[in-house]
């Protein structure tokens, strides 16, 4: 992790310049930002974690991004988005989704572009990781002639940006820009909804009117899972809870992932929300009155034998029938025991957290 963060400032600092006519990054040391990218290329075979490859090429995506090889950042950008999407968690699947969407943007592919910034800002996420999404987002639609989709995106932008200097310069010269091809060429199309922008591919739940149980259709409401099942929840991260006598999870494909053993399946966050179904790969679970949780392969990460489990992105509180707090992290390891307040064990979770902080 560490490595991966020295990378990510090393390609910092041979960025970056901003044309306000282009509305693109330069480098003007392009042999320093070459020297990079090769040590990034020879760091990749050490890492073993999903997380740090996903991250490192990313970085890698960027770097060959600003170097004009778009070749070798569609390449790194596609297998850096199928690693993260395969750990599952919010934090390292949106930047990644994020950095492909930049590379179809340069490369004028904006129908895809659009379709990975719309994804990439669901999620549990930080409010200025979504302000340099929807940024990158309203530069892609100026590039369009989308110009009212394009303010609404940095309207939003700089409303999260908490004040970022460079996201806040570079919005500034791309509403001026917007302002000036409005005067010259009108606004646009009207703006899309999220849905139409993100292509959404989720299936739809459904209730049948003869057997009263819900199913799943598709956007053009025919049945892609079969009406059998008692009650059903929203796909989340490709995962959907489902209840069948007991609650578990399927794909959008309809397939088993997590067992139908539970008698509830509900994530309950940190700052008092309950979400119905997974958040960040995970879900919480009760069976016999003992609350746990559940990755979305189905694993059992942590025992469902606490009194409350509150999911955190860096792992998991977990609280006794006495009252006393502990921590397990992501992969079910116990690193605090039970016997601290709520908030002493939040703040310990926060030094696990897994954060893709590099530049999109």
């Amino acid at each position: 992790m560490t490595e991966t963060a020295g990378l990510a400032r090393a390609l910092q600092r041979a960025t970056m310049r901003f044309d306000p006519n282009t509305l693109r990054e330069y480098v003007d040391d392009a042999e320093s930002l070459w020297a990079v990218r090769e040590e990034m290329s020879g760091r990749l075979p050490t890492l073993h974690l999903d997380v740090d490859r996903a991250r490192l090429l990313g970085l890698k995506v960027v770097a060959s991004r600003l170097l004009g090889d778009f070749e070798t950042a569609m390449a790194d950008g596609k297998q850096a988005l199928e690693i993260a999407e395969a750990t599952g968690r919010d934090l390292i699947v949106a930047p990644a989704r994020a950095r492909l969407a930049r590379v179809h943007a340069w490369r004028s592919e904006h129908d895809e572009a659009d379709r990975l910034f719309a994804l990439a800002e669901a999620g549990e996420l930080p409010r200025s990781f979504v302000a340099s999404v929807r940024l990158h987002a309203g530069l892609s639609c100026i590039a369009q002639g989308r110009l009212i989709e394009a303010l609404i995106h940095l309207e939003r932008a700089l409303d999260d940006s908490n004040n970022d200097e460079w996201l806040t310069s570079i919005a500034a010269y791309a509403l001026d820009a917007a302002h000036r091809r409005a005067g010259a060429y009108g606004f646009g199309p009207r703006p899309r909804s999220w849905a139409e922008r993100a292509h959404h591919p989720a299936p739809r739940p459904f209730r049948d009117r003869e057997s009263g149980r819900y199913g799943y259709k598709d956007a053009e409401g025919r049945s892609v899972i079969m009406s059998a099942f008692d009650q059903v929840g929203d796909f989340r991260g490709g995962v959907a809870t489902v209840r069948r006598g007991l609650w578990g999870a399927i794909t959008r494909e309809g397939r088993t992932v997590v067992p139908f053993l539970y008698d509830e399946m509900r994530t309950e966050m940190p700052d008092g929300r309950t979400v119905d179904g997974f958040v960040d790969g995970v879900v919480g679970i009760d069976r016999r009155g003992g609350k746990g949780a559940v990755d979305r392969s189905g694993k059992l990460v942590v025992p469902p034998k606490y009194r409350q489990v509150l999911a955190h992105p860096g792992g998991f509180a977990v609280c006794t029938s006495f009252g006393q707090w502990g921590a397990i992290d992501r992969d079910g390891v116990e690193v605090l025991p039970e016997r601290y307040r709520r908030e002493q064990v939040l703040s310990r979770l926060e030094s696990f957290v897994v954060v893709d902080n590099g530049p999109l």
